[in-house]
């Protein structure tokens, strides 16, 4: 049997949509935990400007937790970018429009509780593609 892997997906959505403090209280929780966190700076622009680097980045973990806009969202935007990887996984997501930071936080160190090794890996994108285009155009 392999082994587990979990890995974190943070959206640090440039739509202007969450407070800035608010995410890096988020992102930097993330620093200390025995897990691979991915930090995305825009998880529409990324899935559209360089979709593979999604995939290479999930397809090592058998767990996913995706924080960031609504699960239907962030589902259909992942499936867009890695189909068959995400389907291999056991995948949970955080709504960050409904769930308050704090306990952000703490279903993180939930998820993230046991044994693993502590990495970040910063995902940029900024060429200014608009926010939520990818899911507008594809539905």
């Amino acid at each position: 049997m392999s082994e587990q892997k979990k890995g974190i997906l943070l959206c640090d959505c440039q739509g202007g949509i969450f407070d800035a403090g608010i995410m890096g209280k988020i992102s930097s929780s993330l620093e200390h935990l025995n897990v691979h966190g991915l930090v995305v700076s825009d998880l529409c622009g990324v899935a559209a400007v360089n979709p593979g680097i999604i995939k290479e980045n999930i397809s090592e973990f058998t767990e996913l937790l995706v924080i960031g806009c609504y699960p239907r969202t962030l589902r259909l935007m992942l499936k867009q970018v890695a189909g068959e990887v995400l389907d291999s996984l056991a995948v949970s997501y955080i709504n960050l429009h409904e769930t308050e930071p704090e306990e952000v936080v703490g279903q993180v160190k939930r998820f993230a509780a046991g044994d693993g090794t502590p990495l970040i890996t910063k995902i940029s994108e900024d060429s200014g593609w608009p926010s939520w285009y990818p899911v507008i155009d594809d539905v």
